[in-house]
């Protein structure tokens, strides 16, 4: 039997109806991004199966519910078909259906129904159908959710608790010398906190010994309970443990204080730290002001003035240069004028003028000057400037750092106060702890006195026990000859009741006082002939003796024969039982032992698969059986490691898979839910984990979620969702490499 198809309508994000159709057989993927309704399928899945809600992701049927009713759907439902056409796997009373069709449906508020094949049933029939073709939903081996592939490797057995059970021996402190006493008194004792965890170790088979609770109260495996009412003050157990807990609270609080003061030293040479830094800055801030000084007085500096009184210089002399170009202008001007007028003063023109060409001439050859030293001071200048630039950045981020390193300091102090102020409860606590020690120290030693009496007193009593047990070996000796007296004496009371009937009706009367069998006033020779006498009598009369009397003795003396033999017949039914019991124990165990043969075999060959190269196996801890556990060892390059502690957390997880996957091999279902066991995995652990499921898992039908695509590359039909308009969708696609 597998599935089909699937409807999901209102159920988690799937607010309209959607139809996932063609499972396949074998190897189907779910595969899509977060939050798309992947793992709400298997969800679904497991809510027609009829397992828990807390496995289905919620708290309560409600939840499952789109958007928990609040958007208009006020119902959700999951149908599943079953292809059943394999009649000898098939479900017990459904042999003659091909398909199987199972709805479940829920509604506000929280009712729920079932309907197989269109009939509404009880959740106990639906249950009982999976149960019959191995889907226990009770236990639902076959559903392999989110993290619970790597609690494989820390199962442990079951265990009462270190912190709720302590030998009593372990409570106190005594003298070496007294050891063998203590053993005596309290070697075979254990202190429980509750009276649940004393009872749980008191009639546990493996322990079975005597348990006291901290109240006072004493299980004893022999069946006797002894406490009541809880006495005023605690015992002396009850105030060890209190002082044990003291001390505890002591080392803790010393703990935390030492690390509190580790603490305050980190945060010392971080001040120390900052002091040094500060200092830095301080001299970095005094570096720069002496090296502006020392720039004033630099060449660059008076370069610089240089420069500025050159350029005003050479200012002064384009303005003169304009201004005689002017004047040339116009008297050139003038001198054309004039030219006509005035030929007999032409040298003195042309001298004139000669003359002033040779100023403008060396006017112009000292500003050329001027330019070529006013464009290097102009260098020199660009590269001071820069290096002043530098200087300022590096003061700022100087003033940066001073800033960080206040708002450090600052915090530093806060967390300084805080933590003094931590220090201080903490050694006030410490003080009283101390105080409380002491007291506890005190009434301890005033115990430990008491002890010393209860020995002396014991040492008495060991003597007395002595004298009593010689005593109690003679008269068991004694007891001995008596109950073979009685034995006889016994046999002769039959004998007579047997010979004489009136004896079991008048037996009630026997050893009255002041009646007719006082035995006790009674001379036995008086007796013996007044029996006689009574015996001649009794022949005399015997002829006119009830016989009904003696009849209904016979009557009474077969019953008790016949229950004494239906006692004998029960006697050997009870051993026939137990001879039974004794026989499935040993049947229990070939059972183990063939199971652990199987799973071991399939886990080394599952692991080998997975991680070429490796080896695993299945064996009991060194000098016990596989009843007493088993331990999981591992191998890479044929060197076994000491601890499942040295391999790195992927080669757990496939540790822990491949024993999930060897235990369900044992007995296979027909169908696996794996919710991304391969999430802790690289692509090639994937990829071999999907080609180990089509070779090994052949009758079986898995449903997989995952994300990894070497998982879903083995797969024959991949599902994928998608999240849209605030619904999830699913496309089919089969995969055309298988």
């Amino acid at each position: 039997m597998y599935i089909k198809s699937m409807v999901l309508d209102g159920f988690k994000s799937y607010g309209t109806r959607v139809e996932i159709n063609d499972f396949d057989r074998e190897f189907n993927a779910i595969t899509g991004l977060n939050g798309t309704g992947k793992s709400n399928i298997l969800d679904g899945i497991c809510f027609v199966l009829g397992i828990q809600v807390k496995q289905v992701r919620a708290n309560t049927l409600q939840e499952l519910i789109y958007k928990n009713g609040q958007a208009g759907v006020t119902k959700a439902s999951v149908t599943l078909t079953f292809d059943n056409s394999d009649k000898k796997n098939c479900p017990i009373g459904y042999e003659n259906d091909n398909t199987i069709v199972i709805c479940r449906q829920i509604s506000i508020p929280s009712n729920t129904r079932y309907m197989i094949n269109g009939s509404s049933v009880n959740p106990k029939r639906v249950s009982d159908l999976f149960s019959s073709v191995n889907l226990n939903v009770n236990n639902p081996h076959f559903l392999i959710m989110q993290g619970r592939v790597t609690k494989v490797l820390n199962m442990k057995p079951h265990e009462v608790g270190k912190d709720n059970v302590f030998p009593a021996l372990s409570l106190i402190s005594y003298n070496p010398e007294y050891q063998k006493a203590m053993e005596f008194m309290l070697g075979n004792v254990f202190v429980c906190t509750s009276g649940d965890v004393a009872k749980r170790v008191t009639f546990c088979p493996e322990i079975r010994k005597k348990s006291i609770t901290l109240d006072g109260e004493v299980y004893d495996h022999s069946g006797v309970l002894s406490g009541g009412s809880k006495i005023s003050t605690a015992g002396i157990l009850g105030r060890v443990q209190q002082l044990i807990a003291s001390e505890q609270e002591h080392e803790s609080a010393a703990a935390s204080l030492h690390a509190i003061e580790k603490k305050l030293a980190m945060l010392e040479r971080s001040y120390n730290q900052y002091s040094e830094l500060k200092h830095a800055r301080d001299l970095a801030s005094h570096e720069l002001s002496r090296l502006e000084e020392r720039l004033q007085k630099t060449t660059f500096y008076s370069h610089k003035q240089e420069y500025e009184d050159l350029v005003s210089k050479q200012a002064e002399l384009e303005q003169k240069i304009k201004e005689c170009k002017k004047i040339v202008k116009e008297n050139t001007e003038k001198v054309r004028e004039k030219e006509s007028n005035m030929n007999n003063i032409e040298g003195l023109r042309e001298r004139e003028l000669e003359n002033a060409k040779k100023e403008m001439k060396r006017l112009k050859d000292k500003a050329d000057k001027s330019g070529d030293l006013w464009k290097q001071k102009e260098q020199e200048y660009e590269t001071h400037k820069l290096e002043i630039n530098d200087l300022k950045k590096a003061i700022e981020k100087g003033e940066e750092n001073i800033e960080h390193f206040k708002e450090e300091l600052n915090k530093v102090k806060s967390e300084v106060g805080k933590l003094e102020a931590e220090t201080n409860n903490v050694k006030e606590r410490v003080r009283i702890l101390e105080a409380d020690i002491k007291v506890q120290k005190d009434a301890l030693n005033e115990k430990n006195g008491e002890i010393q009496r209860y020995k002396k007193t014991k040492d008495k009593c060991q003597i007395d026990i002595k004298k009593l047990t010689n005593l109690v070996t003679d008269i068991e000796a004694e007891l001995s000859n008596v109950e073979k007296e009685s034995e006889t004496i016994q046999e002769k009371i039959t004998q007579l009741e047997e010979d004489h009937t009136w004896i079991s009706s008048e037996k009630s009367h026997f050893g009255n006082p002041d009646g007719v069998y006082d035995f006790d006033k009674m001379n036995p020779h008086e007796v013996t002939r007044k029996y006689q006498k009574l015996k001649e009598q009794r022949d005399k009369l015997e002829r006119t003796v009830d016989k009904k009397a003696q009849l209904s003795l016979r009557n009474e003396e077969n019953q008790f024969k016949e229950a004494m033999t239906k006692k004998s017949i029960v006697e050997s039914d009870r051993a026939k039982l137990l001879k039974v019991i004794e026989e499935l124990d040993e049947k229990k165990k070939i059972a183990l032992r063939e199971a652990w043969l199987k799973v071991n075999t399939d886990f080394g060959s599952i692991f080998s698969l997975l991680l070429p190269g490796s080896q695993a196996k299945l064996s009991p801890p060194a000098g016990k059986d596989i009843l007493d556990g088993l331990e999981v060892n591992v191998a890479f390059g044929g060197l076994w490691k000491e601890s499942l502690g040295e391999l790195s957390g992927g080669q757990r997880s496939l540790v822990a898979l491949s024993l999930v996957l060897a235990m369900l091999l044992f007995k296979p279902a027909p169908l696996y839910i794996l919710d991304e066991v391969d999430a802790a995995l690289d692509l090639s652990h994937t990829q071999n984990i999907g080609q180990m499921l089509k070779r090994h898992f052949k009758t079986s039908q898995f449903i997989i979620v995952s994300l990894k695509e070497g998982m879903f590359s083995n797969a024959n039909v991949i599902f994928r969702t998608k999240f849209v308009d605030g619904n999830s969708n699913v496309t089919r696609t089969v995969n055309r490499k298988n």
